[in-house]
């Protein structure tokens, strides 16, 4: 049985070439109170997954840099927004 994902939790060092922006972003758009009450509860949904105590596999993006809404239409398409 799998959850799904939880967009955003438990961002973690990857081992591969990446943007300390976007990371930062994403661990900031988990952790904003504005986004998890108007857009999508990031924390809770993450928390309530988390009490199932499942195995987590982590998942990975990756794109070219082009323009932040090219890069917010790619999220959105793979509904991790």
């Amino acid at each position: 049985m799998t959850f799904g994902l939880s967009p955003f939790a438990n961002i973690t060092e990857s081992g591969f070439a990446e943007r300390k922006i976007w990371k930062n972003l994403f661990r900031g758009s988990f952790s904003s109170k504005r986004i998890n009450a108007r857009f999508c509860n990031l924390e809770g949904q993450a928390a309530f997954k988390g009490r199932f105590h499942g195995n987590e596999t982590a998942s990975y993006i990756a794109f070219k840099w082009r323009t932040l809404p090219q890069m917010i239409a790619l999220l959105r398409l793979m509904k991790a927004i």
